[in-house]
């Protein structure tokens, strides 16, 4: 994937990169996001339009648009609690990543993928069932994308859209990490 120069997740992989390693870096740091997660443009699989109102029809569809409110925040609290705990993305590559209770995630680094750091630290947020928002800040910059979201046969999967069109397939990980993501 490549990040045009005008795009802030470009001119901060720039940034980045230009102490560590040019190129190798921003590829690394680009396939360690892209593989976690994530995050690009909001994609909803299945998503029900939510009602809208007006003052001319707000009476008649005032039980309509609190269903729909009460149908979201349910489906907001289901997707946060299945989204809590660690996964290890198996496909299209392989990664490790935590989402804590508190809102923080935690992408874990092998040794030298992206200098010295060991892991990427950040908040996530689900922004309606099918959208999670997550959002790292590397050398005090922050950067963050929304990725399409859905449980499916005990995975996660994460919907990049187009141009890429790419699906982050996750499973559940109990115990410790592998030895090259424990350095």
């Amino acid at each position: 994937m490549t990040f045009p120069e005008s795009d802030r997740l470009g001119a901060t992989m720039q940034r980045i990169a230009s102490f560590i390693d040019g190129y190798r870096m921003r590829r690394s740091l680009g396939l360690a996001l892209i593989a976690s997660l994530w995050f690009v443009g909001v994609v909803a699989f299945a998503q029900k339009p939510a009602s809208t109102a007006t003052p001319s029809n707000a009476p008649s569809n005032a039980p309509s648009m609190a269903a729909d409110a009460a149908s979201g925040e349910a489906g907001v609290a289901s997707a946060r609690a299945q989204l809590i705990g660690r996964w290890e993305e198996y496909s299209p590559s392989r990664n490790f990543v935590d989402f804590l209770d508190d809102g923080r995630v935690v992408l874990h680094l092998k040794q030298g993928e992206i200098g010295t750091l060991k892991t990427l630290d950040g908040v996530w947020k689900i922004e309606t069932e099918n959208a999670l928002r997550v959002d790292f800040t590397v050398n005090g910059q922050t950067f963050g994308r929304t990725a399409g979201l859905r449980f499916e046969a005990g995975e996660m999967l994460l919907l990049e859209p187009a141009p890429a069109d790419t699906v982050t397939r996750h499973r559940r990980y109990e115990g410790e990490l592998p030895d090259d993501y424990r350095w």
